[in-house]
């Protein structure tokens, strides 16, 4: 029930590594796998199933895991789980999150106080899909920052989240923003 939940019912791109505690890659693995968890907080939820314990061995063997660790990488898009079959480094395993991260379609609106290449105006934003709560990221970076991305990607049912690059400060300057980052919220109907 946790894993349908937090795994195959999830919104979010997701890792899971499949272990067992006595099983030495494990162990090796561990302090990598915790340190790219961090890392990866804010574009993936990363999970970890222990297959040892009794009433998850067969559940292990039912997702077709024949060996430890198994790390996979999936989601409600990719839906497809997939082996990684990469480093067992965190620099490696985060890397490869990233890599499919960037090639998921970039949901994040961006915004400004009027249309342009690439851009929507603020109107028009808010207009989107009505019932919906908007979430608006006011930076100083000139890219979608991932957290903005994720949130997007995430909430993509139920929000509509957008991000205003610096060259929009006449609408920052509109709503009275002063410093950056800053988030704006509006309700749906």
């Amino acid at each position: 029930e946790a894993y349908k939940r937090e795994v195959t019912q999830s919104k979010s791109l997701v890792l899971v590594e499949f272990y067992a505690p006595w099983c030495g890659h494990c162990q090796n693995l561990a302090p990598h796998y915790e340190s790219a968890a961090k890392k990866l907080r804010s574009i993936a939820k990363v999970v970890a199933v222990n297959c040892d314990q009794n009433a998850l061995a067969s559940f292990c063997g039912s997702k077709g895991v024949k060996g430890y660790p198994t790390i996979r990488l999936g989601g409600k898009e990719p839906k497809q789980f997939e082996d990684y079959q990469g480093e067992r480094t965190a620099k490696a395993i985060v890397d490869y999150v990233r890599y499919v991260f960037d090639a998921l379609p970039n949901r994040a609106v961006t915004v400004g106080a009027t249309a342009g290449t690439g851009r929507i105006a603020w109107p028009a934003f808010l207009a989107a899909q009505p019932a919906l709560p908007k979430l608006v990221l006011f930076t100083d970076k000139t890219a979608a920052p991932q957290l903005i991305r994720s949130l997007a990607y995430t909430f993509r049912d139920r929000a509509v989240v957008g991000w205003v690059p610096p060259s929009q400060k006449d609408l920052a300057e509109q709503l009275s923003i002063g410093s950056f980052p800053s988030i704006v919220t509006v309700e749906g109907e």
